[in-house]
């Protein structure tokens, strides 16, 4: 009779992230233990963290391939180890070719590639932009306003510059992230390692945006116990004072295997979602060994965190960076620069062949200039044998210009080169939309990227708004400085669309820019004076300020009427033709997105008091002309001289330019 197997009885070895065994046990007692914890955000106090702890070590034991990966990518970007809280498969990595690295040459197309990629993505700022559905007057105005808030925002916290940096983790790691949160009363940005955080790979196959994070960071003592004092409620308080003081210092193998002087210990974060908007399971704990030092509902769809990945895999949470991508050709590029190096050490001198049975006294055989070297049968030969095959050299080439082409980088634009014949501004341009085409979806990534920030800035203002009642920003401009305060706006979410522009800057390149110049004026954007004084500076920032400053006075003349019932009287200075015609503009846009009557009336003001000093200045003009006409009739008249043109404007009659 043949005997059963019960395979849940059969032995089965449990490791460590490293593949290190660490036990053995019976069946599926280790998963079996762990699915009895899963649901960590239905524990008690009690047994809350231990529960955590258990889920992340679950998830980290079931994907040991990701932490190998981030330390590959890490040492293939910049030969270094990363740090935090990746055990001791980076202790290992991080020590197995330290020695190595030290003497040997290569060339990194990793960090090659990765830095061109962050160079273009630096190049354009995502500038949120808020726009109204069918809004009213009140509404429109208070979208300008969050605009400009959100703006305030972006630069208080360096949203772009850490924006970019999380751009870089995506391309070395797969995926980049800010954490925004509050602190002090305040919106903090900062960066976080994608090594930090762990995902079960398993519930994000089917859903792309998981129901639980959990992130293990390493945290100065004194900082979380700053944090814990801030706590309002005095039993909690103590008792997260009392875990924080009480904790013991990070391991060796958490911090990666490297000495610090700093007193740091492991903090433990975790999340969970709501299951939908009437459940109350969503929650956010945060753990100091085994204690939960703070507690709190989750009631936001979201993790507090802006995700970028540079390239989004078919399955599961994580993203593939270009060094993983890239990994191949360059351990190939390595393996043979390594080549090419011993072959440089091992060659690079002469050889003297002597043929066996010739009689050839050795001593000869020197460095003397016009020795005499005596030899009966074969005479000696000097030969230099090639160091290495010249094959190689081209194929290394070729490897590394497969890794540009792979990621769609130029390697003019890696070594900081334009095309030959690429010197006109209307031609960079045309070259570096074809370069952007090429990122268009990294392009559309971030800019969504960026909108998700903005998103949850807004909100985390909302949040301190309800608290304090009061929540300001300074939004910088070129002109002034404007406070902002979130009670004159309040929007809620579904009386806006949140949309995202890039700014386009002129040429980086002098040529270029004098180029534009020249198209300026021959558009007639600028003078011929203007443009002979660009053409040794050529700062066309500046020259629109300039141009544009008195049509930018009477637009915020006529806003301050319409914002904030602030009216100032037109002077004879201004341009009044040009306030004449934006009155019209502004008046029935006014009307058409029914403006209190009040507004209206300032207008009308502003409309009468502009015809006053109309007719004045139409009066002594025509008084002017009158006399002119006096003096002209009393003198012959010669005839009158062609009028001059200009060079720089050929198409285009210039008064006064010779």
């Amino acid at each position: 009779m043949a005997k059963t197997i019960d395979a849940s009885k059969m032995s089965k070895t449990v490791t460590d992230a490293s593949g290190k065994v660490i036990s053995k046990q019976e069946g599926r007692d280790d998963e079996a233990t762990v699915a009895g914890k899963l649901s960590w955000w239905k524990s008690d106090e009690q047994s809350m963290a231990q529960d955590i702890q258990a889920t992340i070590k679950f998830i980290q034991t079931h994907s040991p391939t990701r932490i190998e990966q981030l330390t590959a990518s890490t040492r293939l970007y910049g030969n270094s180890s990363s740090f935090n809280f990746i055990g001791p498969a980076l202790q290992r990595s991080a020590s197995a070719s330290a020695n190595s690295q030290s003497n040997r040459i290569s060339f990194n197309l990793c960090a090659s590639v990765v830095d061109t990629l962050e160079s273009k993505i630096a190049k354009n700022k995502v500038i949120p932009t808020f726009i109204t559905s069918g809004g009213v007057w009140g509404m429109q105005k208070k979208a300008e306003q969050l605009s400009k808030f959100t703006e305030g925002m972006f630069y208080d916290q360096d949203v772009h510059s850490k924006g970019v940096s999380a751009f870089r983790d995506a391309a070395v790691w797969g995926t980049g992230m800010l954490h925004i949160f509050e602190e002090d009363d305040q919106i903090k940005v900062e960066r976080a390692l994608p090594h930090e955080f762990f995902v079960d790979q398993v519930e994000a196959l089917s859903n792309p945006n998981p129901r639980q994070l959990h992130r293990v960071r390493i945290a100065d003592r004194d900082m979380m116990r700053a944090f814990a004092e801030s706590i309002e409620d005095k039993k909690q308080r103590e008792k997260a004072v009392e875990a924080i003081d009480k904790a013991q210092v990070s391991a060796f193998v958490d911090l990666a295997g490297a000495g610090t002087a700093a007193d740091l210990i492991t903090v433990t974060e975790s999340w969970h979602l709501r299951s939908s908007e009437e459940s109350d399971d969503g929650l956010h704990a945060i753990c100091v060994d085994d204690v939960v030092i703070y507690k709190e509902e989750w009631e936001k769809d979201y993790f507090p965190f802006a995700f970028i990945h540079y390239s989004k895999g078919l399955l599961g949470f994580w993203g593939q960076g270009a060094c993983e991508r890239l990994q191949n050709l360059q351990q190939e590029i390595n393996r043979l620069m390594i080549l090419i190096q011993r072959s440089m050490w091992m060659g690079g001198s002469f050889k003297v062949l002597v043929e066996n049975g010739s009689r050839v006294v050795s001593q000869h055989l020197n460095n003397d200039v016009g020795a005499i070297i005596n030899y009966t049968g074969v005479k000696p030969e000097y030969v230099t044998p090639p160091m290495i095959q010249a094959d190689i050299y081209p194929y290394v080439d070729a490897l590394i210009a497969k890794g540009f082409q792979q990621e769609g980088v130029s390697q003019l634009a890696a070594n900081s080169l334009k095309p030959n014949g690429v010197n006109s501004g209307a031609a960079l341009r045309t070259f570096d939309k074809i370069g952007d085409d090429r990122f268009l979806f990294i392009g559309q990534e971030m800019e969504l990227f960026f909108l998700e920030v903005a998103r949850q800035m807004i909100n985390v203002a909302k949040d301190i708004y309800g608290r304090k009642k009061s929540f300001k920003v300074v939004f910088p401009t070129t002109k002034f400085i404007e406070t902002i305060d979130w009670k004159d706006i309040k929007l809620k979410e579904d009386e806006y669309v949140l949309k995202a522009f890039p700014t386009s800057s002129l040429p980086d390149d002098p040529a270029g820019k004098l180029q534009t110049v020249q198209e300026y004026a021959q558009a007639g954007l600028i003078t011929p004076r203007a443009a002979r004084r660009l053409m040794s500076m050529p700062d066309v920032e500046m020259s629109d300020k300039l141009a544009n400053a008195a049509e930018d006075l009477l637009h915020k003349v006529y806003e301050d009427m319409l914002d904030n019932d602030v009216y100032r009287p037109p002077e004879p200075q201004w341009d009044l033709a040009l306030a004449n015609t934006l009155y019209l503009s502004y008046y029935n846009y006014a009307e058409l997105n029914n403006a209190p009557e009040s507004k209206m009336e300032l207008l009308r003001k502003f409309k009468a008091q502009i015809d006053d000093l109309t007719g004045i200045a139409a009066q002594a003009v025509a008084g002017q002309q009158a006399l002119q006409q006096q003096q002209a009739q009393a003198q012959p008249m010669a005839n009158p001289a062609p009028t001059p043109t200009s060079d720089l404007v050929p198409n285009v009659n210039t008064p006064g330019v010779q």
